[in-house]
């Protein structure tokens, strides 16, 4: 009688405890998400985001991971761009190299650093109030493409326009969209033009391709998708020097930035 009380004082013990460590856990959790997003001006995440000269080497990072920063005008996506050894170095880890259950926003680890190949892939956390790439989940809505299909990246001592043409949802194996370099551009535009349950499309018309993707409800197997095509944007304007005040002044809706973010330039 008394070893069966022992026993099950034991027992009941180890439950509290379990009990206790994943209470621990979640708090943790938790506040390292109010933490990174609430605090991060307190670490100054964004006196980093400014455009890297032509000369790469002169740009101002966070950490050695950090390639450059991405940004899409009137959202929530306004973050450092990393990319790690592999797939998984940044899923738990803040581009300062800490510990974060958030992650950070990072390019797929087969993709070049200075977003020269045809087709990349960006990976962030589905995360609560919208934000890392919690926010693509509005992209389903009627209409916010249309509204909120324009930004800008950083990246290869280059800035970027971006301009959003598509959103779908697809199962996280799909080559076409999941292995970056095994596919022709053309297979991954066909693969997007084609797909049944895609949102909203225009044509990419044969222009370097970037998606953006994050998990959904349906859990580990399926991936919301926005994508976008990029161009360089010393392409088409002589003078895009400061990311920095373009940003903060589409932010602000100043007239200037917001041109810059909408792929023009206004002196």
């Amino acid at each position: 009688m008394k070893r069966k009380s022992w026993t099950n004082s034991i027992f009941d013990t180890a439950v509290g405890l379990v009990c206790l460590a994943l209470i621990l856990l979640g708090a943790y959790c938790f506040a390292d998400e109010l933490y990174i997003y609430q605090g991060a001006a307190g670490r100054s995440f964004l006196s980093f985001r400014q455009a890297p000269e032509r000369n790469a080497q002169t740009a101002k990072k966070i950490s050695k991971g950090q390639i450059g920063w991405i940004y899409i005008d009137g959202t929530n996506v306004d973050h450092p761009l990393m990319q790690g050894r592999d797939n998984s170095e940044y899923l738990n880890k803040d581009p300062y190299g800490d510990f974060s259950c958030a992650g950070s926003i990072f390019l797929d680890s087969a993709c070049s650093p200075d977003l020269s190949d045809d087709y990349s892939v960006i990976y962030g956390h589905h995360m609560s109030a919208g934000r890392m790439f919690g926010s693509l989940d509005k992209y389903r809505e009627e209409g916010y493409l249309q509204e909120h299909a324009f930004g800008s990246v950083a990246a290869g001592g280059r800035i970027f326009r971006l301009e959003l043409f598509s959103v779908f949802e697809c199962m996280a194996g799909e080559p076409c969209i999941f292995s970056p370099g095994s596919k022709s551009l053309q297979e991954v535009e066909s693969y997007i033009a084609g797909r049944p349950d895609i949102i909203a499309s225009r044509s990419a018309q044969g222009r370097q391709i970037i998606a953006l993707t994050t998990c959904t409800a349906g859990g580990d197997l399926s991936r919301l998708v926005v994508c976008g095509y990029i161009s360089p944007l010393e392409e088409e304007y002589e003078e895009i020097t400061d990311i920095a005040y373009s940003l903060d002044t589409c932010r602000d809706g100043g007239v200037r930035g917001r041109a810059l973010c909408r792929g023009g330039y206004t002196r």
